[in-house]
């Protein structure tokens, strides 16, 4: 298959408050607990999520740790993974892919931005595990509902890092998330029946790489969920959100109005909660997150927000149907969570009628009917 590696996609618009284990308090306590006298039958029929995105940090909410080399340990609820980060800078590990998806950090220093035009100084952003979180970290007592399907498993794609990535590599971690043969890359044993993208580039039109990356995932039977994006633009010249098949996610605030950054469009599928931070850090979506400025260091909670979040939250609610119900094709899947959907009201969706989405996410419904 034919890839080009001059299309950039980057990390979906976010800011994030990190605060201390000892201190968290989740804003999403007011939702019926997911742990049910059917939780046994539910891991028997895990569904496996792909998060392609900045990797994943330790932590022992979702299992993953660190070994004394620095090399990464599945554990937990998270299943081996791969690193397609090409470029060695971006992949800040001092290669190109190879078998740890470690996230290593998406921060780039002062220093290290003077010479690059495409990239400016950040910290980083624990991105991805922010997102894994989101999907399936455990609940202790104290932070019930930390994640939204907790008996699902996490398969770490890392596909972007310092600078955000490419559209090649996103190709190849689709590809491999769904158990499809990368030259020169081991066999994913276990493939992703739902794939989540949270990240936004822009592109006139879906490059033909990445669709046909899209093409084979879903006729392989796996549901492709992408955030719309966070810089308020029309989703139309934004990739992979105009790609063919995939479900778009867009990202509303705690009163159901569409967040000030949240891209919107035709495209958009359906929109779930992404939290405005701008109105206090709390407002937020509450989850998984590192306490290193650029590189990783403590695990630690903490708040993010955007369109990430809100596609973060539908597959965590799609993972949620999958393994209650393991027979259920993509199509249905995808009924049963547009039906618990609620629609938008008059002037929720400033970007006008029908460029929210269907709807917004009725987690709680969606949670109950399970």
């Amino acid at each position: 298959m034919k890839t080009s590696r001059a299309t950039a996609t980057y990390p979906v618009g976010m800011r994030a408050v990190v605060i201390a284990l000892s201190v968290a308090i989740s804003i999403q306590a007011m939702l019926p607990s997911t742990a049910t006298g059917q939780e046994d039958r539910a891991a028997r029929n895990a569904a496996v999520v792909a998060v392609l995105d900045t990797g994943i940090t330790a932590h022992p909410d979702l299992g993953w740790r660190i070994r004394p080399n620095g090399s990464g340990r599945p554990g937990g609820v998270v299943l081996p993974g791969y690193d397609f980060v090409s470029n060695p800078f971006s992949a800040a590990d001092g290669d190109g892919w190879d078998g740890d998806p470690s996230d290593r950090g998406d921060g780039v220093r002062p220093r290290e931005a003077v010479d690059r035009a495409d990239c400016r100084s950040r910290v980083s952003s624990w991105h991805g595990t922010n997102v894994a979180g989101t999907i399936a970290a455990q609940q202790p007592s104290a932070r019930p509902n930390l994640g939204i399907a907790p008996n699902s498993r996490i398969v770490p794609v890392r596909i972007m890092g310092r600078c955000g990535g490419n559209t090649a590599d996103v190709a190849a971690g689709i590809l491999w998330a769904v158990g499809e043969q990368v030259p020169d890359v081991p066999l994913n044993p276990n493939p992703a029946v739902i794939i989540n993208v949270s990240l936004a580039g822009p592109a006139p039109r879906c490059p033909l790489s990445l669709q046909t990356a899209i093409d084979t995932a879903r006729e392989k039977g796996a549901i492709v969920v992408a955030a719309a994006g966070s810089s308020a633009r029309d989703t139309v010249a934004m990739t992979p959100a105009n790609c063919t098949g995939v479900v778009v996610v867009g990202a509303v605030d705690e009163d159901g109005e569409r967040a000030p950054t949240s891209n919107f469009g035709d495209e958009v599928t359906l929109s779930a909660l992404g939290g405005d931070m701008a109105t206090g850090e709390r407002n937020g979506v509450f989850t998984t997150t590192n306490t290193g400025r650029y590189r990783p260091r403590n695990p630690a909670m903490g708040y993010y927000q955007s369109s990430s979040a809100a596609a973060a939250r539908v597959s965590g609610a799609l993972a949620l149907l999958a393994g209650q119900n393991s027979e259920a094709t993509a199509g249905q899947l995808v009924a049963q969570l547009l039906a618990n959907t609620d629609p938008f009201a008059t002037g929720q969706c400033d970007a006008g009628e029908g460029n929210c989405g269907q709807g917004v996410l009725n987690l709680r419904r969606l949670i109950i009917s399970t």
